[in-house]
């Protein structure tokens, strides 16, 4: 909508609005003047049938200072940031857990604090600021102080979806200046479906990211230097089981290294009353130039790689956990390879395998709380790097773990929390002093095995 106003001679003003009817509900309007003196002005545009652009004139008794369509929400038009001149209304709150506040008429800004721990930086005290319109449009913004040190970190992300045009297609841009690392990023994302709700449903991802790793005293997750690479996805996939594929390119130039990587990971599920049984399959390779590949883009063997774990604060470096290297140690999160008896082991990372995880469980409900019994073998084979970078001393090598566990699961306050113990007791492989069979190795999660 787009208006003007201009003084009569007889002191009264008149409104020129230029409407733009965007969908096909063709519906008169009630038109709300916002006037300097403040009182409001009301007035119907009934000129609807079939009229997908108009121009509305007509007169108010003082100098206008806003116009808004339909004030009272009678129609059907669930996006409103264009109904109305100036600035939407904003409505500020504090971001409780399981909040889902999406009310048509205004963006919603939501604040919660933020808390992170670095043995360089002291306490990082900050707040995450998020502000949303419904389902077509949200922006992240997390700040951070470090007491110590005086650095400030921060991120941003903007995600858009159109509302008229192009349906089932979003698309974000995102910036972050963190302990040892910065980047940028910029992702098309679409999907869609044969039948609406009715699988299977398609998913694919194509965008670019920058990481520029400066400083391996704040995160050891990254080599020293700039990677520059652009990628796509695409998933296919039936409510829980999927079959994903993923391809990366990181040009010679751009880089400070050059190689490119394809991935393929199927995951399955099949619950049979309260027994069930998960997989999944992930087979990938990467092509490299004369400087290798850097040990963040490298499959990572215990878990998720050095991307996915970075965006976990508490995971960044060896002291991130609240000073608590042990428990950091004995954290895993899940991908790549996911041998999780493998985790903290101190493999760098291999250029190509073939990996699978399957866990049989057991559900069941005490006093409110969803419990698991889990047993599980993960097991991979493994070519390229196993100690440091380019030395090949994986050659079609095959790992194996196995073990129990027990997954808790509880809603509070419409906020799932989720915690997750293993202990991997047996291992094929054997080092220094340990047995194949020990019953105490752990590892800990809040999140799934797989």
């Amino acid at each position: 909508m787009k208006w003007k106003k201009k003084k009569m001679s007889d002191g009264s003003w008149e409104v020129t609005l230029e409407l733009l009817q965007k969908g096909d509900r063709f519906l008169p309007i009630e038109i709300e003047t916002k006037l300097k003196g403040g009182s409001a002005h009301r007035t119907w545009y009934k000129n609807h049938l079939w009229r997908f652009s108009d121009t509305f004139v007509y007169s108010v008794p003082e100098e206008p200072c806003q116009v808004i369509l339909d004030p009272d929400g009678y129609t059907v038009d669930f996006d409103r940031r264009n109904n109305q001149s100036g600035w939407m209304n904003h409505e500020l709150l504090f971001r409780w857990p399981g909040m889902n506040y999406e009310p048509r008429n205004s963006y919603v800004i939501k604040w919660s604090p933020l808390m992170y721990y670095h043995e360089l930086d002291g306490i990082i005290p900050g707040a995450y600021i998020t502000r949303k319109y419904g389902p077509w449009e949200k922006t992240d913004v997390t700040f951070n102080y470090a007491l110590d040190s005086r650095k400030i970190y921060w991120s941003f992300r903007h995600w858009i979806k159109p509302v008229h045009f192009l349906p089932g297609i979003s698309w974000d841009v995102l910036a972050y200046s963190q302990g040892g690392l910065n980047g940028q990023g910029i992702r098309l994302h679409g999907n869609w479906t044969q039948k609406y709700s009715v699988p299977p449903f398609h998913k694919w991802t194509l965008g670019f990211y920058r990481t520029n790793a400066t400083d391996t005293s704040r995160t050891n997750l990254f080599d020293i230097g700039t990677v520059h690479a652009y990628f796509g996805k695409y998933k296919i996939h039936f409510h829980s089981n999927s079959i994903e594929l993923e391809t990366t390119v990181a040009p010679n130039g751009l880089s400070d290294w050059s190689f490119q990587r394809i991935t393929g990971t199927i995951k399955l599920s099949k619950n049979f009353g309260k027994f069930g049984i998960r997989n999944r399959v992930n087979i990938g390779k990467i092509w490299a130039g004369e400087d290798g590949v850097p040990s963040q883009e490298r499959y990572t063997i215990e878990g998720a790689g050095s991307g996915d774990v970075f965006t976990n604060p508490f995971l960044r470096d060896e002291s991130s956990f609240y000073g608590n290297v042990n428990l950091r140690n004995h954290y895993h999160l899940s991908g790549d390879g996911n041998l999780r008896g493998y985790v903290n082991k101190g493999y760098a990372g291999s250029e190509k395998l073939i990996a699978n995880s399957l866990e049989c469980f057991y559900k069941k409900t005490i006093i409110g709380l969803n419990i698991e019994f889990v047993g599980f073998i993960d097991s991979g084979v493994f070519w390229g790097s196993k100690c440091d970078q380019g030395d090949e001393l994986f050659d079609g090598t095959t790992l194996a773990d196995a073990g129990i566990g027990i997954r808790m699961e509880k809603n509070w306050f419409g906020k799932d929390f989720y915690i997750r113990l293993d202990s991997p007791f047996w291992l094929n492989t054997i080092y220094g002093n340990e047995n194949s069979v020990d019953y105490s190795r752990w590892i800990f999660s809040f999140s799934s095995g797989i």
